[in-house]
């Protein structure tokens, strides 16, 4: 080595290691102090303790195998108890997933059981178990309330036209109304509970899409107005809801007759020039219907009226394409059989806070009376907070997205060149549907017809 090179080496590094050693001090202690905050350490101590304890837990649970069984399980005399075995486990933000093999004899409704229990020993607030593989349990341990805080809305695209994110379950995982797995829902909920938002964050779901909105707003149009810009047609009392119901009546009518003609049991298996746009009716207050205020036939004859046209839609599924999503404050059965016949018919239900027992046990009581109990039990400062059941996933507690008013109609304005005209989805009476289009189906905007044939293709594919 030159003399210059043991001159520059003599001059300068000392320096550079002045500069850059509490540099990389600073450095490590932040590291170190956000390690810390988020429990790292903390959580890997504790995951190598659950392991250990394991054995012990798992029998207190009554989830091992002892005696005659374990030595012939084993096929060892020495052994006289067996433990379901801990295969892997997946950390996530709000805890971890354990997988465990089952033994001989053991079901998912034994683990289940033994729930608390785990939950208990481990010191999470709640634990999640369901089936992973034939042999195999997955076990979800929530350590942090995923729904303590307020949700925001996950935007993140999701396979299917229909299926929109709206909130959080109480697993962490995306709260998603799947409209076409369960094509009607019925949401009720007191003033306050966070029915606007979570409406709030349906419309800007929808909005996106290349569906037809059509709202029902008993309130006066106080609640679907803001939505107006993206909306095929706003009736804002019985009177306007009655032409409105009857005309997609017609409408199902005439998909029912399409999907006859072309051999096809769904609008999906129908072909790109034929395929109808899908319909979603938004109606709020849905009480306001039933109520009748004694002012004379014509009153009684219009409440008759919607209530058989509605109860007509919910009855055709989601074949035709059209989807219910009825709310309101209260569902009772003293609003007559018509509300108890349409319930039947909403497969899909969201119960958030309500102010009487009888609209939660009305909402929930042909799913589960635990989930009715769990309704009751809502924390009334946590708006949004709901119980949620559908025919596809069981009942879960979830929480909407916190969406604002000035978000959603945001949302309703940003997408307003892909609202259906009313004209073009439901012909004017007395004018066949083949007449407004090719092949018995209404002309839509070129821009529309693009995106449904996408979202069809992605339709199909989920379903393969």
């Amino acid at each position: 080595m030159s003399t210059d090179e043991w001159h520059y080496l003599a001059t300068h590094v000392p320096v550079l290691w002045l500069v850059v050693g509490p540099c990389m001090v600073v450095l490590l202690l932040v590291g170190m102090a956000w390690l810390s905050s988020t429990g790292w350490a903390q959580r890997r101590l504790s995951g190598r303790r659950m392991t250990r304890q394991w054995p012990v837990l798992a029998h207190e649970c009554g989830l091992t195998l002892s005696g005659w069984s374990a030595r012939t399980s084993t096929r060892s005399a020495d052994v006289e108890v067996v433990v379901p075995y801990w295969i892997s486990t997946t950390a996530h933000r709000f805890g971890f997933v354990a997988r465990f093999a089952l033994l001989t004899g053991q079901t998912l409704e034994g683990w289940q059981q033994a729930g608390e229990r785990i939950a208990v020993g481990w010191g999470a607030r709640r634990v999640l178990i369901r089936q992973d593989t034939a042999r195999s349990v997955a076990v979800t341990a929530l350590m942090v309330d995923p729904l303590a805080q307020p949700v925001p809305l996950d935007t993140t695209p999701l396979p299917g036209l229909l299926a929109v994110p709206v909130g959080c379950r109480d697993d962490g995982s995306r709260w998603v109304l799947d409209l076409a797995a369960v094509p009607h829902w019925l949401i009720v909920g007191a003033t306050g509970s966070g029915k606007s938002t979570l409406l709030n964050a349906l419309v800007c779901s929808l909005a996106p899409r290349p569906v037809a909105l059509v709202g029902i707003d008993f309130k006066g149009g106080v609640e679907l107005a803001p939505y107006a810009p993206r909306l095929s047609r706003l009736a804002v009392d019985r009177a306007e809801a009655l032409p409105l119901l009857r005309a997609l009546v017609r409408l199902a009518d005439d998909r029912r007759t399409l999907l006859r003609e072309r051999g096809a049991r769904s609008v999906w298996d129908l072909d790109d020039a034929r395929r109808p746009v899908p319909v979603v009716l938004v109606v709020d207050e849905v009480a306001e219907l039933f109520l009748d205020g004694g002012t004379g036939r014509a009153e009684a004859s219009e409440i008759a009226g919607c209530s058989s046209a509605i109860l007509r839609l919910a009855q055709q599924g989601r074949a035709l394409g059209i989807h219910l999503v009825v709310c309101g404050q209260r569902v009772s059965g003293d609003l007559g059989r018509g509300v108890t016949a349409l319930r039947a018919q909403l497969s899909g239900r969201v119960c958030l806070r309500v102010n009487d027992p009888d609209t939660a046990r009305m909402c929930l009581s042909d799913v589960a009376i635990e989930a009715v109990h769990a309704a009751e039990r809502l924390d009334p400062t946590r708006a949004g907070l709901a119980v949620v059941s559908d025919a596809e996933t069981g009942w879960a507690v979830a929480r909407g997205a916190a969406v604002t008013l000035a978000h959603a109609r945001q949302a309703a304005e940003d997408t307003a060149g892909l609202r259906v005209p009313w004209e073009q989805l439901v012909p004017a009476s007395g004018h066949p549907v083949a007449a407004a289009g090719v092949g018995g189906v209404p002309e839509l905007p070129p821009h529309i017809t693009a995106l449904l044939t996408n979202a069809a293709a992605e339709q199909g594919a989920g379903r393969g």
